[in-house]
């Protein structure tokens, strides 16, 4: 999908919002929408295919500690797929087990796992340390979507970076930002900012920036690209949708057409992801000589 600048720039100029009127509603207005359109669209597609949005991840397990976070990009800290845990200090594919869910009764006296209070929780305790001792598959929240805030042009592992092209309100206002390559491909997610300095440029941080190259490009938000992660289809849905917001706000009478020809991307949306959701079937072997 196009960085979200560009569709940006779309719908300002269908809905009249660019040029002399361009500061008549401000980028964060418009982001909040692309961000409540991209939001809307997921759970709708997570409810009927929800496997489009499953990622895989690891938790190290520590000895004595029965408690762990969840992702930070788990869909609402509660879907969990699967759950598997592995007594092997360096594990290969192979090397795991599956957990079934647990009752809180059962914490200290079953095996298997619980999510409570946006951890889980795994019993028995474990009584070594596990580099990649969970695995476990979960649905994934999409990235919020976020315009290029600066270039990182200085790094200093541990303590602070350096951005050019900023804005000083614009940084201050975050308390982390993320970093993104050219094509949006997050570098680093939740870098803590604690302290932005407008005249240098320079954002004080104790967040590792182990990844981060010069020129990437600092956004916005915890866990934040420049581009979004739904299929390229799904980039009509996004603008259709922001330009219906904004004509709502207007009053503007083409919001009963602009409603309509969201419904019609919608159906193609979802008709999309039901032909990718379906298993392909081999051909039939119409030489016999060949079994």
């Amino acid at each position: 999908m196009r960085r979200i600048e560009y569709l940006l720039t779309q719908v300002r100029a269908s809905t009249e919002n660019d040029g002399p009127n361009a500061q008549a509603i401000g980028d964060a207005e418009f982001m909040q929408h692309f961000n409540d359109a991209q939001d809307r669209l997921q759970s709708v597609l997570v409810g009927e295919y929800s496997k489009h949005f499953t990622k895989e991840g690891f938790i190290a397990l520590v000895a004595g500690q029965d408690e762990y976070d969840l992702p930070t990009d788990m869909l609402l800290n509660t879907l969990v797929s699967s759950v598997e845990r592995t007594t092997n200090s360096n594990p290969g594919t192979d090397d795991y087990f599956p957990l079934d869910r647990i009752d809180l009764v059962e914490r200290h006296v079953g095996t298997g796992y619980l999510i409570r209070n946006k951890k889980i929780i795994v019993s028995p305790v474990p009584t070594g340390n596990y580099t990649n001792g969970l695995r476990i598959n979960y649905i994934y929240k999409i990235p919020t979507l976020d315009i290029r805030r600066g270039e990182v042009s200085a790094i200093n592992d541990g303590t602070s970076l350096t951005i050019t092209g900023h804005t000083a309100t614009e940084a201050l206002l975050a308390d982390y930002v993320s970093a993104v390559d050219f094509d949006g491909i997050q570098q680093i997610v939740a870098i803590k900012n604690k302290g932005f300095t407008n005249g240098t440029g320079v954002m004080l941080t104790d967040t590792s920036l182990t990844g981060l190259s010069l020129g990437d490009f600092v956004i916005l938000g915890k866990n934040s690209s420049s581009h979004s992660m739904l299929e390229d289809i799904c980039e009509r849905y996004l603008v259709e949708y922001v330009s219906l917001r904004i004509f709502h706000r207007d009053s503007s009478s083409d919001k009963i057409f602009q409603s309509d020809v969201m419904q019609a991307i919608e159906t193609d949306i979802m008709n999309l992801y039901a032909t990718m959701s379906m298993d392909i079937d081999l051909p039939p072997v119409t030489n016999l000589e060949y079994l």
